[in-house]
């Protein structure tokens, strides 16, 4: 396969097809090459600065929205943008927009591999009414400084976010972007909302690269006991690890959502010894 070279900054105005898996919307040049755009929707016209090129694929950014979708909103975060954090995929679509995105996905992919043609509908999860706040574990990296932030999409280069909209009330009073984080090269902030437990979890530099699905370790364990727990004076105590194999909330991150492992994972870090 053609190793992707980064692109230039070459600008396309692009008619804008469906979605695609991972947050991209599908569009071709005029000589017929598939082009991949993020922060735009389907039925859109955008003028896109190209990230990525092959001979086959482009991978490109919507700079500028000529025609807009009547789904497009403004983006409740202000890093989620071309060039800013890549944590979201949809965040400038309407929440009716997003969950029929992840449907029409998930339609695309069961007729695909195996042959099913079948109506799928994404449902709001129990008290889900803005799409916020939602997430209950957070995977933070480290700057060589020690300060905390998000990574770009498809990049090394991390944004300082502050505070994060869709992260759990829980994971922002953990203050990681707030603290300095020297010899680490991750920091992941954990919660259990029905017990208010929070854990924070980093792993050091030199540290193994964790295993596991986008390189975090699965259905594991940190392998190391914690320092000593701090404390909040609004909340339950903060207990810290640190370890080389962090564990990864399995199935969903929300925290009503059946087979998620984030108050698991809290309990298992506030119940090792100080």
């Amino acid at each position: 396969m053609e190793p992707a070279r980064p692109a230039s900054d070459q600008e396309l105005e692009l008619a804008v097809g469906d979605v695609a898996q991972g947050g991209w919307c599908v569009a071709r040049e005029p000589g017929g090459r598939v082009v991949l755009v993020r922060h735009t929707l389907p039925g859109e016209r955008v003028l896109a600065r190209l990230t990525e090129s092959t001979a086959k694929l482009a991978r490109a950014e919507a700079v500028e929205i000529l025609e807009a979708s009547p789904d497009r909103v403004e983006p409740p975060c202000p890093h989620a943008h071309p060039g800013g954090c890549g944590g979201c995929d949809w965040q400038h679509a309407s929440l009716a927009a997003q969950r029929q995105f992840k449907a029409s996905v998930i339609s695309q992919q069961l007729r695909r591999i195996a042959g099913l043609d079948r109506e799928v509908i994404v449902e709001p999860l129990p008290g889900d009414e803005d799409g916020l706040g939602w997430r209950t574990r957070v995977r933070f990296a480290v700057r060589p400084g020690g300060l905390a932030g998000l990574r770009q999409h498809r990049s090394h280069e991390i944004v300082d976010v502050g505070t994060c909209p869709i992260a759990h009330p829980l994971v922002n009073e953990a203050a990681v972007t707030r603290g300095r984080w020297p010899s680490a090269t991750s920091v992941a902030a954990v919660t259990s909302p029905s017990t208010d437990e929070r854990a924070v979890v980093v792993t050091p530099a030199g540290a193994p690269r964790p295993r596991g699905a986008r390189g975090r370790a699965a259905g594991r364990p940190p392998a190391s006991a914690p320092s000593p727990a701090s404390s909040s004076p609004r909340s339950a105590p903060v207990t810290t690890a640190r370890c080389s194999n962090v564990d990864r909330v399995a199935a969903s991150d929300h925290p009503t959502s059946p087979g998620s492992r984030a108050g698991e994972a809290a309990t298992w870090a506030a119940s090792r010894p100080a």
